[in-house]
């Protein structure tokens, strides 16, 4: 831990610390201490895991340079991906000051196991070297490599630890570390650089060769003495030591820091060479210094994101949709806003749209993210809340939770989930303000675009600051309830970077490496300034050794010679394919075709059934390889179009052979989700197997349009079906049940599907239920006998009707029948197309000829009255609408209709009343509402 110049006396280190911090971090043990902050262990009770936890002293959070340092390291550890660098999660802010997460590292700190073998340990340094590399490259200085910062973890290797006193180049104004461990140039105030790191690093070599010291200080003080004569050689205490070692330890020990080695680079080169080690990882260096790149083209966003946030802390909520072409960097503009908000003190609710893909999906991730970052006043907000929600979202439930009654009608399901989950993320925003942050938003669920549209209407008013990212492009996805979500946003569009930008990324990839310029200039040309093609070709020149990376420092080339350029970023994507090994290729291949979310269960499933060696470690190579990234529920491809090449490169057969494949591991999921069993079934049809697939189309479709709003998502299986349907020879009445499915999800999610399936859903609907005999048969028959004849009909070819092209029973054939005109003629009246509506009621005239009280009969006047409204007749339409809802009233009537039918009925004349009243009422002049 640090130490600043000024001393501590040692009861000030004893600080009271509550047991439970945030509601969530249960205090275990106190694992570190020291002068600026104190770590323990915990349990975060929320996700049942173990963390470490660091936070400031109660002397040090009253100091602003204090909490600046404080908060720099998590900023400065939150960027950085190198794999000897512990990782970090969390930052908030309660009562007792600011604080944040971490891994939990085992095993012990070098203190602890010092003095090791010279083998051992200069492995051990190389670690502590590379990542300080990573650092240096930044410019930035640690300032306390010592003994205690450095733990090894249980795979053997070295992470390093506690960035509080980091800094970048240059003088600092208070001298900060480990008094033993500290430089010369750190101590007269001069300015730092790499090779202040590269004095400590040799402190913490002398010490775990020799388990002492070069100069043990106990205060900087007794520093300038121990520093007027040389330590002892290392191989004076320390037997067997290597000589070139010792002459590394002691040239690195110099107090001249100009007589010592230059970098990090150098000394990992001599610590392999000396010891014989195993080479690293060749591409876990590159990527590391590749995925730490800091932003750049982006400060006028990030301030425009940065004023929301402060109208956060103003107490007025708001939203906003970063928007962009694929590889603009939306999603790493997300994350600076994410750690800006964690950093003012907003905890953040994290969600990745992609790994959330069924209905409600998305909403439910933040429900759960609500409860994990904020369990205390999460419970609390959402009990009065959660009878209703609970029909939603049952995950959410807790025992002796008892649910209240709702409709059966879809719509009032969904207004009543809309209100309590708006209201809900409401209340909570009251107790404490907090982001909602959802990457991929254009893969965001309908039914959850609905939601976060309602919170975010009148955002202002409340605490709640809701950023999604939104692709756009050719490969944007539309949608009515995204489009309502994106209405209320304002938009941050990111724009390409220009060619300066593409030099200052590259000079933040390669340091200051000679060449830079040059090729920041190839990469601006060939990726025009997209920033993820600019990083996918910086990563196929270092893979291909254009670009080297030689122990902890870039070698670029000063001629890029045409043979080793590829011709644009799609041929350094087929590059990137063929470097994979076959089996790791094919796995890939297979995975390319599923989209979502890829567990391991899945991803070991295909290989075993490919019959692929060691799957496990196939799915570690595309991990390494940086083709997949690692989620919340499973694997991902790193990168979407990385994705889509592997799936184009398939020749057609090879195609239909992975999709067969994929469909049978699906189907042999126990009790898979609707979602699921539409996937296989979708795979298998690809395979052509449409035996198979058509019926677990079918299958899954069906469930899932029962499930709130999974109608939605439904619609695509349902055209396949019908597609697949009309070629096997089926009749439109055989596909009856399928176009009432499209007609209803139009009424209810996208309003083409009644422009393409309305009117031939309508016919159908006559001929099936006897209605178009009735109308040819009046003529001879008379008005009543006619109807009843071929009411009849329709009975009797329902009754000889194969069960599977069946509605269900012969009252649902009715009942749904008659709803679908209801709701083709509500879609024209709302689209005031009265010819349209005309020609419905002509078809449904037959009706008109049954007695009142009838279903049949109200439901004719039901649309009179909506073509009434439409041709501008409010008076005639409200008389008629009166007279539908004293029917409804009498119990006497409809006798042969349900109780929630009948209740959807009244919704709909209320409606229906409702807008007559508006434009009876609209003073002359004013233009009506429809």
């Amino acid at each position: 831990m640090t130490r600043e110049l000024a001393s501590i006396a040692p009861d000030d280190l004893a600080v009271p610390e509550p047991t439970l911090i945030a509601g969530r971090y249960r205090i275990e043990e106190e694992l570190a201490h020291g002068g600026m902050g104190v770590v323990y262990r915990a349990h975060d009770k929320s996700t049942g895991k173990h963390v470490a936890i660091k936070r400031l002293l109660p002397e040090r959070r009253t100091k602003p340079a204090m909490l600046e340092l404080f908060q720099r390291e998590y900023r400065t550890l939150a960027g950085l991906k190198h794999p000897r660098i512990i990782a970090v999660f969390d930052y908030g802010l309660d009562d007792a000051g600011p604080y944040y997460t971490m891994e939990l590292l085992s095993g012990r700190d070098v203190r602890a196991l010092a003095p090791l073998p010279y083998r051992d340990a200069a492995r051990h340094l190389r670690d502590v070297a590379s990542s300080l590399s990573l650092l240096h490259a930044h410019r930035l200085v640690h300032r306390d490599v010592s003994a205690t910062n450095v733990r090894l973890t249980h795979d053997g290797r070295a992470k390093l630890l506690d960035f509080g006193a980091l800094i970048p180049f240059g003088r600092a104004e208070t001298v900060v570390g480990t008094p033993s461990s500290t430089s010369p140039e750190a101590l007269a105030g001069e300015a730092l650089d790499q090779r202040t790191d590269l004095y400590s690093l040799s402190c913490l070599a002398y010490f775990v060769l020799t388990g002492r010291h070069a100069y043990p200080a106990k205060s900087f003080d007794m520093l300038r003495s121990m520093w007027q004569g040389p330590p002892a050689a290392p191989s004076s205490i320390a037997r067997d030591l290597p000589e070139p070692l010792e002459q590394l330890v002691m040239s690195l020990l110099s107090l001249d820091r100009m007589s010592r080695p230059e970098s990090a680079a150098e000394v990992i080169d001599r610590l392999n060479s000396i010891a014989n080690l195993d080479p690293e990882d060749e591409e876990a260096g590159p990527r590391s210094y590749l995925l730490s790149s800091a932003m750049v083209g982006r400060d006028q966003e990030v301030r425009q994101l940065m004023r929301r946030v402060s109208r956060l802390e103003d107490g007025r909520g708001s939203a906003v949709s970063i928007e962009g072409p694929l590889g603009a960097g939306k999603t790493r503009l997300l994350s600076e806003l994410t750690i800006g908000s964690r950093l003012r003190g907003f905890p953040v609710l994290e969600v990745a749209a992609r790994e959330h893909q069924r209905p409600y999906g998305v909403a439910a991730a933040v429900a759960q993210a609500a409860l994990t970052t904020l369990p205390r006043e999460g419970r609390k907000t959402l009990s009065p809340h959660l009878p209703v929600l609970g029909h939603t979202f049952p995950e959410l439930l807790r025992p002796g939770t008892v649910l209240v009654p709702l409709d059966d009608d879809p719509v009032e399901r969904r207004l009543r989930t809309l209100s309590a989950f708006a209201q809900w993320m409401i209340d909570l925003s009251e107790r404490k303000p907090f982001v909602i942050a959802i990457d991929d938003g254009e893969r965001i669920d309908g039914a959850s675009a609905a939601l976060l549209a309602a919170l975010t209407h009148g955002a202002d008013q409340h605490q709640v600051l809701v950023v999604t990212t939104q692709r756009t492009g050719k490969h944007a996805v539309r949608d009515q309830a995204l489009s309502a979500l994106r209405s209320h946003a304002e938009i941050v569009r990111l724009p390409l970077l220009r060619s300066e930008d593409t030099t200052e990324l590259c000079q933040m990839l390669f340091g200051q490496a000679p060449n830079t310029g040059r090729v920041a200039s190839w990469l601006h040309e060939l990726s025009a300034g997209n920033p993820m093609q600019c990083m996918e070709l910086a990563s196929h020149l270092v893979s291909t050794k254009v670009i080297r990376y030689a122990q902890g420092t870039w070698v670029l080339p000063h001629e890029l010679a045409p043979s080793e350029l590829p011709a644009g970023v799609e041929q350094a994507r087929a590059d990137r394919i063929a470097h994979l090994t076959p089996d790791a290729r094919t796995l890939a291949e297979m995975l390319s075709l599923q989209r979502g979310s890829l567990s391991d269960e899945l991803c070991r499933a295909l290989g075993d059934l490919a019959q692929l060696s060691a799957p496990g470690a196939l799915l570690a190579e595309l991990h390494g390889k940086g083709i997949l990234s690692r989620g919340a529920s499973g694997s991902f491809f790193a990168q979407e179009p990385m994705r889509e090449a592997l799936a184009e490169g398939l020749d057609p057969e090879r195609r239909k052979v992975l999709h067969g494949t994929i469909g049978r591991v699906l189907v042999q999921e126990s009790s898979p989700a609707p979602e699921r069993e539409i996937e296989a079934g979708f795979h298998l049809i690809r395979a052509g197997d449409i035996q198979q697939g058509a019926p677990l189309l079918e299958s899954g479709a069906e469930k899932l349009a029962t499930v709130g709003e999974g109608l939605r998502d439904a619609i695509p299986a349902f055209e396949a079906l019908l597609r697949i349907y009309r070629a096997q020879g089926r009749s439109w009445k055989q596909c009856a049940h399928i176009l009432r499915s499209l007609v209803v999800a139009g009424q209810a999610t996208d309003r083409t599907l009644i422009e393409r399936y309305g009117e031939l859903t309508f016919q159908v609907i006559l001929d099936m239920t006897g209605l178009t005999l009735a109308s040819r048969l009046r003529p001879f028959l008379g008005r009543r006998l006619s109807v009843i004849v071929g009411l009849v009909s329709g009975a009797l070819r329902f009754v000889l009707t194969p069960k599977r092209y069946r509605f269900g029973n012969l009252s649902d054939l009715f009942v749904h029948s008659f709803g679908v005109a209801v709701l083709l003629v509500a879609s024209y009246m709302s689209l005031m197309q009265p010819k349209r509506i005309a020609t419905i009621l002509m078809g449904l005239a037959p009706l008109s000829w049954l007695p009142r009280g009838e279903i049949g009969h109200f439901i004719y006047d039901m649309c009179s009255a909506f073509h009434l409204i439409s041709v501008g007749r409010d008076r005639e339409a409200s008389h008629l609408l009166e007279q539908l809802k004293t029917q409804l009233d009498d119990p006497a009537q409809l006798r042969n209709v349900s109780l929630p039918i009948k209740q959807r009925m009244r919704g709909g004349v209320i409606l229906a009343r409702g807008v007559c009243d508006i434009h009876l009422t609209t003073p002359a002049g004013v233009p009506q509402l429809a």
